[in-house]
């Protein structure tokens, strides 16, 4: 292989850090394809040593959901694109896919010592998960390390507000006892 520019490949074998990238695994479970938007999340890192060397990791997200479909291999929620192929199962089935497979963002930000480092990784209208940076395996929810949460169905992005480090979460709700929902005045 040839350089073409030795001084920016030297540049950029001096990076050094995590890189993490969450996306979609395979469409295919069982006989049966899913649409794409919810395929179980496929995480990776690539870790730079400022050496030029890039260490690869790389795990499936292991949610509730992505557990039994393995273990049986067949999907058991039809989601909001996709269905099961039979009628029946569509009407008993769940319409949400709790798959992980969207934004992830390390939370809290190096240097903050107050909390563990964990990998905040969304669901599209559901309760994030965490996994551990370095092993890349699930360690639950969000929402039982945020009580505040717990029940909300959060949107799939999320953004680190490095100033005030914090990290910003969506929920969308419909709350019953609104009273301009009931006709009052706002």
């Amino acid at each position: 292989s040839s350089v073409y520019d030795k001084k920016l490949f030297a540049e950029f074998k001096s990076v050094a850090g995590t890189y993490f990238l969450n996306g979609l695994s395979t469409c295919e479970i069982g006989q049966r394809l899913i649409h794409p938007f919810e395929a179980h999340g496929f995480l990776k890192s690539l870790s730079f040593d400022g050496k030029g060397g890039l260490r690869f990791k790389s795990s499936i997200i292991e949610t509730p959901l992505t557990i039994a479909e393995r273990r049986i291999n067949f999907p058991l929620a039809r989601g909001a694109m996709s269905s099961l192929g039979n009628p029946i199962f569509d009407a008993l089935s769940s319409s949400e896919r709790d798959t992980a497979n969207l934004v992830v963002t390390l939370w809290p930000l190096p240097g903050n010592s107050a909390v563990e480092p964990m990998l905040i990784v969304a669901c599209d209208n559901g309760s994030p998960y965490c996994i551990n940076p370095e092993t890349l395996q699930s360690i639950g929810k969000l929402e039982d390390r945020l009580p505040e949460i717990k029940g909300k169905k959060m949107q799939a992005h999320m953004r680190m507000d490095e100033a005030r480090q914090r990290l910003i979460l969506c929920s969308s709700s419909f709350d019953t006892d609104d009273k301009t929902a009931k006709g009052g005045a706002s």
